[in-house]
């Protein structure tokens, strides 16, 4: 941590008054831009669900140049569907001329799907289908019954039946995440131009859409096991340090050898480093000679976020070409994914680099990946924490990240950059506990590097511990999560617990 990213506790100002001044100002200002704008249309009571749709229009054949889709399937792989110029499209366009007013047949390998909740309890059915030679992803759709083809009885009886042999085949989808599939089947459906936002998304936005037939043989809904994952920030000492002791350390700092030891005496399916990876400043080389030695043992399995240490070099230029893509963007390091049920969103807490503030490009896009992922379950990580009893304290800047999640009811937040463990109830994004909404967050700044010392003690802290380096163990599960806080050989000290997600 460093004194230039932290505030004293008995300088804060209430968090519900600063809370509900950002609120304001979010409402305000921000406008996701993923969302068909009220212009598009002026849909009745029925359609307003549709219309909350990128381009639903046209998606769902409502558009007034439904009738012009010329109905005979071509023949297509998805290779080169997906490797098609984009047009210039935006939420407002009608229905182009060309790959929009086609249908096509793919033959595809089935990977994923799910069912989009709304407030009826039915919604657009999206599967994730591949190239079966090139790996290349795109989205087929199967739209709600209450939106789908009014232009003809014919397209209208062709959109419900490839829905009926999709459910058919491979079971009705679920509606918390994308569930795993395995098998193969052969597709028609219209060429369609979406966002680029959301889950296997191809390069250049093209969906089926609607599927108009599916045909499936051998379609199979995967069993899922839980996924499990470890986290911890604030490792890897610099190399000269006194204490380094060719990567050993002491038993009060430069743990991170031991602490790694944990990684691989489990096995984990992602390691979360939680910022400050590599201390002093997150140089190329220091890399190389500390953390490398230690986490980078389990690098293949790394998806990191980016601590204030690492911007001690420009641009903490170290930090992402060591990660490489894992980091996300060299520049922005934010992104997101899935694991297993789970959507896992990765910030960047540099607020000072990459700015935070609500109605910011990292804001926004985290706003937007939200909408484009509604999993059940949602684990946001960043390094700076929001509420900690540490002797920092809490980092205000990152208040629009706690609003826009607290939002999506988004379930579980990692920090570190405080050099102690603590693990808060669920609480709202002002402080005050929520059993029903509210986010958990863990501070697990125990990764190797040093232990600080308690500064005020903050509500809602259920557990605390400044004596022991050691590693968060998550095991998510589709609707829930189990929490293990495992100490380095010779520690005492252990957290464990279970919740649901909401």
């Amino acid at each position: 941590m460093s004194a230039i990213t932290s505030r004293s506790d008995g300088a804060n100002l209430p968090r519900l008054l600063k809370r509900a001044v950002l609120t304001l100002s979010l409402a305000a200002f921000v406008v996701p831009s993923f969302v068909s704008p009220a212009v598009e249309s002026k849909p009745t009571a029925g359609k307003i669900v549709c219309a909350s749709s990128y381009r639903w229009r046209v998606r769902t054949l409502n558009d007034r140049a439904a009738g012009k889709v010329d109905l005979r399937a071509r023949p297509a792989s998805i290779h080169r569907l997906v490797w098609l110029r984009r047009p210039l499209v935006g939420p407002r366009k009608g229905r182009l001329e060309g790959v929009e007013r086609r249908v096509y047949l793919v033959r595809a390998r089935l990977k994923a799907a799910r069912l989009a909740h709304t407030a009826r309890g039915v919604g657009d059915i999206e599967l994730l289908v591949a190239d079966p030679v090139s790996g290349e992803s795109l989205v087929v759709g199967f739209p709600d019954p209450g939106c789908a083809a009014a232009h003809s009885p014919r397209t209208r009886n062709a959109v419900a039946a490839a829905r009926a042999s999709f459910v058919s085949a491979c079971e009705e989808p679920s509606t918390t995440h994308f569930a795993r599939l395995r098998g193969s089947a052969t597709i028609d459906g219209i060429g369609f131009f979406g966002s680029r936002i959301g889950p296997a998304v191809a390069r250049n936005g093209l969906e089926l859409q609607p599927a108009l037939r599916f045909r499936s043989s051998d379609c199979e809904r995967l069993p899922e096991r839980p996924m499990v994952v470890a986290a911890a920030g604030d490792i890897a000492c610099d190399p000269d340090n006194p204490v380094f002791n060719e990567g050993r350390g002491s038993p009060r700092a430069c743990r991170m050898q031991a602490t790694a030891d944990l990684l691989l005496a489990q096995s984990f399916d992602a390691v979360l480093p939680l910022g400050d990876t590599q201390y002093n400043d997150g140089a190329a080389g220091k890399f190389l000679l500390s953390y490398d030695l230690s986490w980078g043992r389990v690098k293949a399995l790394t998806r990191p976020v980016v601590g204030n240490h690492e911007y001690l070099t420009r641009h903490a230029r170290g930090y992402f070409r060591y990660f490489g893509p894992a980091a996300g963007v060299e520049g922005k390091g934010y992104y997101s994914y899935d694991i297993g049920a789970w959507h896992v969103i990765a910030l960047n807490a540099n607020c000072q680099f990459v700015h935070c503030f609500a109605g910011s490009p990292q804001e926004r896009w985290l706003r937007a990946d939200l909408a484009a992922h509604p999993n059940r379950c949602v684990l946001a990580l960043w390094h700076q924490p929001y509420f900690s009893s540490g002797l920092g304290g809490g980092y205000d800047p990152v208040g629009p990240f706690w609003d826009a999640l607290y939002d999506a009811h988004a379930d579980v937040i990692l920090n570190g950059h405080e050099h102690d463990y603590e693990r808060f109830a669920p609480q709202t994004p002002s402080g005050v506990a929520d059993a029903h909404r509210g986010i958990r967050e863990f501070v697990v700044g125990t990764g190797g590097s040093s232990l600080g010392p308690w500064g005020t003690l903050m509500p809602n802290s259920e557990a605390r511990d400044d004596k022991t380096f050691g590693i968060l163990k998550l095991t998510l599960y589709p609707s829930g999560y189990d929490w293990q806080f495992i100490g380095v050989p010779g520690s005492t000290f252990t957290d464990a617990g279970s919740s649901a997600c909401h």
